[in-house]
C-alpha cells in the first residue's frame, strides 16, 4: 500500500506495434506520476488487443503532464484520481477506438488543459458513470468535421442505462461528428455546461435538464 512510481520524462504504453497487450494498474493507494506526456496505444496501427490503464481505489492516483490516448482503455474507478494537463482521446490512423471511463463516487479526472475527443478516423469515447467526475478547466471539444467524438453521461451508446456521472466544465463544443449521449437512470439530472456547435445530442434514457445556454 502507498507505493510510488515516478517518471521524470515522457512514457509510452503499448505504442510499438499492433500486437501490444500492455496493462498498467494503479491500486491500493499507489501513486504514479509522469513528468511529461503519457502516450497510450499505437498511433499508426490498429490493435486487436489494445493497452489498458486502470487507476482504482481511494488514495490511488496518477498524475501526468499530458495524456495522449490513441487506442485502448483508460479507467478511473472506485474513488481514484487522475490529473493531466491536456487530454486527447482517439486514434489518428487506421481503425480502432480509445475509451476513457470515469466511474463511481469519489472518482475524478482533472484536466487543466484542452480536452479533445475524437481524432480522424477512429472514435474517442469518454463515459462518465455512477457519480464519476471529469473536471475540465480549459476547452472541451467533442468531435470535429470528420473525427468522431462521443461523450456518454451514464451508459454508452446502445448499452444499458446506468447512474450518471458529472462533467464539470464551462462549455462543451460539439463538432459535426460529435455526439453527446445521455443514457442514465436519473429522473431529474441537471447538465450545467453551455453546449455549442453542430453535433448531435441524444437522449436514450433518463430525464435530463440542460441548465446552461445552448448555442
Amino acid at each position: 500500500a502507498g507505493s510510488k512510481l515516478i517518471f521524470d520524462q515522457a512514457v509510452s504504453l503499448g505504442t510499438i506495434n499492433n500486437g501490444s497487450n500492455a496493462t498498467w494498474t494503479i491500486s491500493d493507494q499507489g501513486v504514479a506520476s509522469v513528468g511529461q506526456n503519457l502516450i497510450v496505444g499505437s498511433q499508426n496501427s490498429a490493435q486487436p488487443t489494445a493497452p489498458r490503464i486502470t487507476v482504482t481505489g481511494s488514495g490511488s492516483t496518477l498524475g501526468v503532464g499530458s495524456l495522449t490516448f490513441y487506442r485502448g482503455e483508460v479507467s478511473v474507478l472506485d474513488s481514484a484520481a487522475l490529473t493531466t494537463g491536456t487530454l486527447s482521446v482517439g486514434p489518428r490512423i487506421n481503425n480502432g477506438s480509445a475509451t476513457l471511463l470515469v466511474a463511481d463516487a469519489g472518482s475524478r479526472l482533472t484536466a487543466n488543459g484542452a480536452v479533445t475527443l475524437g481524432a480522424s478516423p477512429g472514435p474517442g469515447i469518454v463515459t462518465l458513470a455512477r457519480g464519476g467526475v471529469l473536471e475540465a478547466n480549459s476547452s472541451f471539444t467533442v468531435g470535429a468535421a470528420t473525427a468522431v467524438g462521443v461523450l456518454n453521461i451514464g451508459g454508452g451508446e446502445a448499452a444499458a442505462a446506468v447512474d450518471a456521472g458529472v462533467l464539470d466544465t464551462a462549455t462543451v463544443t460539439l463538432g459535426a461528428a460529435g455526439r453527446l449521449n445521455f443514457n442514465h437512470t436519473g429522473t431529474d439530472y441537471a447538465f450545467a455546461p453551455t453546449i455549442a456547435g453542430a453535433g448531435t445530442i441524444k437522449v436514450a434514457a433518463g430525464t435530463t435538464r440542460l441548465t446552461g445556454t445552448s448555442m
